[in-house]
């Protein structure tokens, strides 16, 4: 990122979060929080696999590292709070993509819950503090909205983070759904192919139906309006709730299997 500024000819600075910095110390700020990044990683994989209590927050290391370089780089603070969210919706998806789903942990987190939570952050995923951290944003995103007015440009915008926090749970959903079943080792693919298929057959479906203006139930139409954003709260929330439903029936069927067993 700072490969531009150090090439171009003359005096240059990097507005990073209104501070102007130095080409050569913008630089240097990119190398120290990567290196940052990775020594805590190594730290969190090293307890992971001493069977040591993992910490939580490492994640929000994870999300607020890049976040916060690459968000202070927008010059207006509604769009860096708009790629802030941006940046933490996709690192969920990666998560839910790459973070181990044992079901083992997940009935061990269940169980800790119930009784204290001094043990809850050893297996808590990583893709939950993540679906926190997105929600946060995506309010502070409607706040910035609402009290930056430019004429009908901003109508719709207090709810795009609602809206695609909506789908953000309803993917989380459909991974939880698939890794509960019986081929928990095809689950990400099943969860990929489901994802594929309603973010691209259903509004394929809707055009041949001359129904486009519905688009917004399977996706979120960054241009759309207030109306188009409410659509995609309400149908992304009653598919996280229909794939949710269908989780909460595999995790029930599994306890059964355990308890005859």
């Amino acid at each position: 990122d700072a490969l531009p500024e150090l090439n171009a000819p003359g005096p240059a600075s990097v507005n990073w979060m209104g501070l102007h910095l130095l080409p050569e110390g913008w630089a240097f700020l990119l190398l120290g929080a990567l290196a940052l990044w990775a020594v805590g990683t190594c730290w969190r994989l090293m307890r992971v696999e001493l069977q040591a209590p993992a910490n939580p927050l490492w994640f929000l290391l994870f999300l607020l590292v890049p976040t916060a370089l690459a968000a202070g780089r927008m010059e207006a603070l509604l769009p860096g709070l708009a790629m802030a969210y941006a940046i933490v919706h996709g690192l969920v998806l990666l998560t839910l993509l790459l973070e181990p789903k044992d079901f083992v942990s997940w009935r061990s987190l269940v169980s800790e819950l119930g009784k204290t939570t001094r043990g809850v952050g050893r297996y808590w995923p990583a893709s939950l503090t993540g679906l926190i951290v997105a929600l946060g944003l995506a309010g502070v995103v409607a706040v910035a909205a609402t009290m930056t007015v430019h004429g009908g440009a901003s109508q719709g915008g207090p709810l795009v983070g609602f809206a695609a926090f909506a789908f953000l749970l309803r993917e989380t959903a459909i991974f939880a759904f698939f890794h509960l079943g019986a081929r928990q080792r095809r689950g990400d693919f099943a969860a990929i192919v489901t994802i594929a298929l309603l973010c691209v057959a259903g509004p394929a479906i809707l055009g041949v139906l001359q129904l486009e203006s519905l688009s917004g139930a399977f996706f979120v139409k960054m241009d759309g309006d207030a109306s188009s954003h409410l659509l995609s709260i309400a149908a992304g929330l009653v598919q996280a709730a229909v794939f949710g439903v269908a989780a909460q029936g595999r995790w029930q069927a599994r306890e059964k299997r355990l308890a005859v067993a």
